[in-house]
């Protein structure tokens, strides 16, 4: 893994059920969390009721939604995905494991806070848990609608993007194991968990490393830290020392930007050298940097204000006016934002 996501760098939120559990890995790495230790087996019918309101703790406590009511009228459960996956659980074709998905959303409910320090170690935990949920048993080269179906690998599809285009499984190849060469890699193909692949700046070659974990460590902007630290990098050189995030109201490196932040949702003032919150609804904003303000909101350039999004069925406009939340899309025949991700049936 590489340096740690800054604030504008985090996985777009979810949209479906499935959505949620399959980026769930992505979701705790960009989340605090502390607390209990998971749920116990959840069957698939009773799923959607249980990673909804778990995955939106985490969207509002990151600053991606305004809050849990919104953020659970906006995710959405029905999808031909879901539907899919329930018929394919039938018929056997997708094998569902209920202990896997309580251990899942167990974790997901463990979610306090948007720091990076207590984030790490869930990360860990919860890639087991949660890559064990679903198992396909489609082969490579068989027909697919998603990626769970298949036994190895993912749902690859040219030339469509609509939900229930079909396309075929391709086979992930194995992880390139640390210290091995990822200059060429295959297709779908990365470093084992825990490393990334470093290149060399003379010969162009490129090894797979374990960036450092301990505070203190040297390190290089290339291969970075462990993601709960940062790469304290001399501009000119490119080597520091890998170090914790400074706090909110804490001092810390311009140069490095929100990096240098423990608080996924902070930058790094260019002025004041502090980690400073991103500006509320209805404070003073500069257009010319839009993503000053809450993730749910934008500066108005007209008023220079940070206003809301629009929520689902919202009165918008397709050519002037506020935008609607992420995952949301303003219809042009009703002018109203609308899921860009809708309810749909089974894919047959």
């Amino acid at each position: 893994m590489g340096p740690p996501m800054s604030r504008h760098a985090r996985a777009v939120a979810p949209r479906s059920v499935i959505e949620a559990l399959v980026a769930l890995v992505a979701l705790v790495t960009a989340a605090g969390c502390g607390g209990g230790s998971g749920s116990g087996p959840i069957p698939f019918d009773a799923l959607g009721a249980k990673v909804v309101p778990a995955a939106c703790k985490q969207l509002v406590a990151c600053g991606d939604l305004p809050d849990e009511a919104t953020c659970e009228a906006w995710l959405r459960i029905q999808t031909s995905e879901f539907e899919t996956l329930k018929t394919d659980i039938a018929s056997g074709k997708v094998i569902y494991d209920p202990v896997a998905a309580g251990k899942c959303i167990g974790l997901l409910d463990m979610i306090t806070s948007c720091t990076r320090t207590v984030a790490r170690p869930l990360a860990e935990q919860s890639t087991a848990a949660c890559n064990a949920v679903f198992t396909g048993t489609v082969a490579p080269g068989a027909a697919c609608f998603f990626s769970a179906e298949c036994a190895n690998g993912t749902c690859a599809k040219t030339g469509c993007s609509a939900a229930c285009c079909a396309g075929a499984c391709v086979a992930t190849p194995a992880p390139i194991p640390v210290g091995g060469d990822c200059s060429a890699p295959l297709p779908n193909q990365s470093c084992a968990s825990g490393s990334i692949c470093s290149i060399d700046a003379v010969t162009g070659v490129g090894t797979c490393v374990v960036p450092p974990s301990a505070v203190g460590a040297a390190c290089t902007n290339d291969v970075g830290c462990d993601p709960t630290l940062y790469c304290n990098a001399d501009p000119v050189t490119g080597s520091g020392t890998c170090q914790r995030g400074a706090a909110t109201g804490a001092t810390c490196n311009p140069a490095l930007g929100s990096l240098s932040c423990d608080d996924l949702r902070d930058t790094c003032d260019i002025t004041t050298g502090r980690c400073t919150p991103p500006t509320p609804v209805g404070m003073a904003c500069d257009p010319t940097s839009p993503s000053g303000c809450v993730g749910y909101a934008s500066c108005d350039s007209a008023t220079s204000t940070c206003l809301a999004k629009l929520r689902l069925g919202q009165a918008c406009s397709t050519t002037t006016g506020l935008s609607c939340l992420a995952g949301l899309t303003c219809d042009p025949t009703t002018l109203t934002c609308t899921s860009t991700d809708p309810p749909g049936p089974s894919c047959s």
